[in-house]
């Protein structure tokens, strides 16, 4: 599965808490940045970066400017 995402400044992902997925998840952040947030801590991401999370890893993202993302999930 993919497919590209946007995320307006100052919106989070869940709003609340941390969310998890199945599977394996890329995510490629084309334009923008983001705090992602993750059980082992938190760190900047930047357009260029890519993110990746394990199946069921508990994750939030804060975005810190308009953002587009390319994700990946796949087992």
């Amino acid at each position: 599965k993919m497919g590209t995402c946007f995320f307006k400044a100052g919106s989070r992902l869940p709003e609340i808490g941390l969310k998890a997925n199945s599977e394996n998840e890329i995510s490629i952040i084309m334009e923008g940045s983001l705090k992602a947030i993750s059980e082992t801590g938190e760190r900047i991401i930047q357009a260029g970066e890519i993110l990746q999370f394990k199946p069921n890893e508990m994750q939030a993202g804060e975005f810190l400017e308009d953002c587009k993302i390319i994700w990946i999930l796949m087992e």
